[in-house]
């Protein structure tokens, strides 16, 4: 699923609520360059295989929302930049990964909100 749509454009809208990511292990650059998408709902995405996502939504500068919050982050190898050159964007997670911080190195604005063990709270930079 790496590349599998970078450089979309002009892709505004994407419905992968049925689809079976299962036995994927890479997605780095899977939606780079995707700068008409504002709202991703990945709630149904199974990472529980994935160990590479760098640049994953880089410069999806007009991504306002992303919902991963059955996102498995804990098999991920490579994940720099992942958020890269977004601004002011609302990413739903669930669980809290110390080292989650290096997704988002480069994303100019976001708020992070994570459900840890029932325990709702949000971090703003």
């Amino acid at each position: 699923m790496a590349y599998m749509f970078y450089g979309f454009s002009s892709l505004s809208s994407l419905d992968l609520s049925n689809f079976d990511a299962s036995n994927v292990n890479e997605m780095h650059y899977m939606f780079y360059g995707c700068s008409s998408l504002s709202l991703l709902d990945l709630y149904n995405f199974d990472t529980s295989n994935v160990n590479r996502m760098s640049s994953m939504f880089s410069n999806c500068k007009n991504l306002k929302y992303i919902n991963l919050s059955k996102a498995t982050l804990k098999n991920i190898n490579s994940a720099d930049n992942m958020f890269s050159l977004t601004q002011n964007i609302k990413i739903i997670i669930n669980g809290y990964d110390s080292g989650f911080e290096n997704l988002l190195l480069n994303c100019t604005t976001f708020k992070l909100y994570c459900d840890n063990n029932k325990n709702f709270f949000k971090y703003t930079l």
